[in-house]
């Protein structure tokens, strides 16, 4: 039974090497600052989610004499499939969602408060092949007055 389950392990690995290992880092700037970056390893063809977020609760409304709380994810959202093509080389499809706080107005209703948050969003996505090794630029983006730039490298192992 011991030599039949070693077995068995021993072909899952050889099929999960089989299927094509790949070594990627992501980077997205805003005016030149890092605003969120992850590196990991994935399987050939698979999605590989990211998720760096912060909720923020914020007074929305007012019912019935209540404060109405709703709540707000700050930050990066994204996913990377790394897929290896024929030649050798790597098509990845990708996309990303930022957002961050840009403001937070507040204003009174009788003694109680209400918070508006104005917020400013980055979302791409797309797909390009590139060789092992290599990094590409999502060409500059520019988005209420701010320059964002998103940076995948992919490596086959």
């Amino acid at each position: 039974m011991k030599k039949t389950i070693l077995l068995a392990l021993a072909f899952m690995a050889t099929e999960v090497s089989a299927a094509g290992s790949i070594y990627f880092s992501t980077e997205l700037t805003r005016n030149g600052e890092v605003v969120d970056k992850f590196s990991s390893y994935a399987t050939d063809g698979v999605v590989f989610p990211h998720r760096n977020v912060k909720s923020m609760s914020y007074s929305k409304a007012i019912r019935g004499g209540q404060v109405v709380k709703e709540d707000l994810e700050l930050g990066a959202v994204s996913s990377i499939t790394p897929i290896i093509v024929d030649d050798g080389k790597i098509l990845v499809r990708y996309k990303v969602d930022y957002v961050r706080l840009t403001k937070l107005d507040t204003t009174k209703v009788g003694k109680l408060t209400i918070e508006l948050p104005q917020t400013e969003r980055f979302t791409f996505s797309n797909e390009t092949v590139i060789a092992s090794g290599d990094t590409i630029t999502v060409p500059d983006a520019k988005n209420e007055n701010a320059r964002y730039v998103y940076k995948i490298t992919a490596q086959i192992q």
